[in-house]
């Protein structure tokens, strides 16, 4: 099952986008099993572009806070990351145009990012992509490129009890499930 992480660190680009967005979390992910390499790995948007890595990595440089069980499969949005981001680099200017975005916010309005590049990603936006391409529930509301890792979290974490029906058919509501994780959850190796 493809998962959604968020973590946060000591460091201080971390510190400075939870201070910015108020936010518990720093960073968002995909994570998945790779049955290849018979492994966990991620794939983001790290200071070098869009990557994959394996998790045991992420987990020795910073703090997983969340893993969440997305409510459909997200498949669709990883593999579209892979073939259209995948090596692309990381959307420093996008980073940078940030603060205007956050303060539109405040001013009650609801702006682009005026300096998001579209030929380079930043780790919510990469997320929030791959929730898009894969129809995931109530995403249409964000827009990639002006979503903070927080908006995110904050976003799955609202109880989206969505009536989902197959063939005509209706299933129970479905319930995004987060696993929120202690200091010694995260161990480094």
């Amino acid at each position: 099952m493809i998962r959604i992480g968020f973590s946060t660190s000591e460091a201080a680009v971390s510190k400075a986008i939870r201070a910015a967005t108020h936010a518990r979390v720093s960073h968002a992910f995909l994570t998945y099993p790779d049955p290849e390499l018979g492994i966990d790995v991620v794939m983001e948007a790290w200071w070098d572009g869009l990557i994959i890595r394996p998790l045991k990595l992420v987990r020795q440089t910073s703090e997983v806070v969340a893993l969440v069980d997305p409510i459909i499969p997200l498949d669709v949005g990883l593999r579209f990351l892979a073939k259209n981001y995948l090596g692309l680099p990381y959307d420093y200017a996008g980073l940078v145009g940030f603060p205007y975005v956050l303060l539109c916010r405040a001013c009650g309005r609801h702006p682009s990012n005026p300096l998001h590049n579209a030929k380079a990603v930043f780790c919510s936006e990469a997320v929030t992509i791959a929730l898009h391409e894969s129809g995931y529930p109530g995403v249409s509301a964000l827009m990639p490129e002006c979503t903070s890792p927080q908006d995110l979290f904050e976003f799955l974490a609202a109880d989206h009890r969505l009536e989902r029906s197959v063939g005509g058919v209706a299933l129970r509501p479905a319930t995004t499930r987060i696993h929120l994780l202690r200091r010694d959850d995260n161990p480094a190796a």
